[in-house]
């Protein structure tokens, strides 16, 4: 190439099949090389043989340089290529230089897959519904499942409060426990591993991890239950502080002279009786004295018996009415004989006995005794 005296032999990768020309040599084109100068033909350039590849034009190398081998999943079945040819979707080859289809081998289990251009067997991985890679695919088990598709992932587990009986699932398709029952653990495989829920505890939800105790005051005596409304109250006269109670013996017993009512939680529910008060500073209660009374169950004060009643002795509960025209005026009053001459009876009746007297009248009113 070149004129005048700045002529030049074509360099190795080259060609120029003009005589008495100025023009440049041709580059070899992809695919091909040429290690020779002063070549004066397009037949210099030699093809890379099958199974190698040349992106590149006017490579002066010889082939074992010049020509790269086509790489671990892929091929090249014709000489002269720019590229080598992928291995399809589902097969792979550890080959270098292939040059053939056949090179490329199927992923051996018919639930693995593998991208184009793999190069290994191991680039078959699991289907969704099973794990592993290359010859080592399984089926997830029960109690687990698997949605990612082309992964050697290991299969996910059923969540707590839930199981699956049937293998190879994927997706969630995990049964659920019912409710009176609970699972705490992962990956359960059978309705039997939803347990029932213990005496003192009850669970209204389905799917559920645990149950929930009684509240206090309450007790439960069976298991598997459903319902909050099946704890039982602790009875009037008793308390519970605690929560999750399996018997009605575990409720305490209030104090002697002391009662409650049912559900009580607390040993401050249990209350002084009728015709009892707890004085204050002292822990336990006594009886209203003489003349006293209180009617409900609390710790306050007693009450003392109002104008015309009087008491029934001590821890009364109530008060009795004075006789007809008998009066107690002041409270307190003790027994029967406080209650007295009513002084307006007393004063009618002493009017009456004048208006008699007056007439004439020869009966007259008789007088209150002097005593009862």
């Amino acid at each position: 190439t070149g004129s005048g005296g700045s002529t030049a032999a074509c360099a190795v990768g080259t060609y120029k099949s003009l005589s008495m020309s100025a023009a440049p040599c041709i580059l070899c084109g992809q695919g091909k090389y040429n290690a020779l100068t002063a070549q004066t033909a397009e037949s210099a350039c030699i093809n890379c043989g099958i199974g190698k590849f040349n992106r590149q034009m006017g490579t002066g190398e010889v082939e074992s340089t010049s020509c790269t081998s086509c790489p671990v999943g892929t091929y090249g079945d014709s000489p002269a290529q720019t590229a080598c040819i992928s291995c399809n979707a589902g097969k792979y080859s550890t080959a270098t230089a292939a040059t053939s289809v056949a090179s490329c081998l199927s992923c051996p289990s018919i639930n693995s897959y593998s991208p184009t251009a793999s190069a290994l067997l191991t680039d078959c991985s699991a289907n969704a519904g099973f794990t592993g890679s290359g010859s080592s695919v399984t089926a997830c088990a029960p109690g687990t499942f698997k949605q990612a598709k082309l992964s050697d992932a290991a299969c996910d587990q059923c969540p707590t409060g839930k199981y699956n009986n049937v293998p190879g699932q994927i997706v969630e398709l995990c049964l659920i426990c019912p409710a009176g029952k609970y699972n705490d653990e992962l990956g359960m495989t059978s309705l039997s591993d939803c347990k029932d829920c213990p005496m003192g505890q009850y669970q209204e939800e389905t799917a559920a991890a645990g149950c929930t105790s009684c509240e206090v005051g309450k007790y439960l005596s069976v298991s598997g239950s459903s319902l909050a409304s099946q704890c039982e109250a602790c009875p009037g006269g008793t308390f519970k502080t605690l929560t999750g109670q399996t018997q009605e013996s575990s409720c305490t017993s209030c104090p002697t002279n002391t009662n409650s009512s049912a559900g009580s939680d607390a040993a401050s529910d249990c209350l002084c009786n009728a015709g009892m008060y707890l004085p204050a500073g002292q822990g336990s209660c006594v009886a209203c004295g003489s003349g006293w009374y209180k009617l409900a169950l609390s710790n306050v004060a007693c009450t003392d018996c109002r104008d015309s009643t009087y008491g029934f002795g001590t821890g009364s509960g109530g008060c009795q009415s004075c006789p007809a025209g008998l009066t107690a005026f002041a409270g307190g009053n003790l027994v029967a004989a406080d209650c007295r001459p009513d002084e307006i009876s007393l004063h009618h009746d002493a009017l009456a006995n004048a208006a008699n007297e007056m007439l004439g009248n020869v009966a007259a009113v008789v007088p209150w005794p002097s005593s009862f």
